[in-house]
């Protein structure tokens, strides 16, 4: 699928990812606080490299971002599915975030 070079700078992506995460805990982050300050730093950068010559944002480029938005829903609407006690506000919920899904992914679709 990549090349040997793309595969280890993945690689070192992975590793320097979780070495930020890693000072981070050390310097009194709790582990999820760390991990949401990278996915910040990540989704701003994600942010830049989006921005064309011009500083307009291509959404062609997040669209991967989009894809995983609507796989996290999805995760998110099967756990809620498999909950034990299906209450008025787990079903309401799971509404909240099927309409999004459906939002977002009619946006995902018309991104050429």
């Amino acid at each position: 699928m990549y090349s040997n070079d793309v595969t280890q700078i993945r690689s070192g992506l992975t590793q320097y990812i979780g070495a930020l995460t890693a000072t981070m805990v050390s310097q009194g982050k709790t582990a999820r606080n760390a991990k949401h300050e990278v996915a910040a730093i990540l989704g701003e950068e994600m942010i830049s490299l989006s921005e064309d010559e011009n500083g307009e944002v291509d959404v062609f480029v997040l669209k991967p971002l989009l894809r995983a938005t609507l796989n996290t829903l999805s995760m998110r609407m099967n756990d809620l599915s498999e909950l034990s006690v299906q209450t008025e506000a787990v079903a309401e919920k799971h509404k909240e975030y099927a309409e999004a899904s459906r939002i977002i992914h009619s946006l995902v679709e018309s991104i050429k």
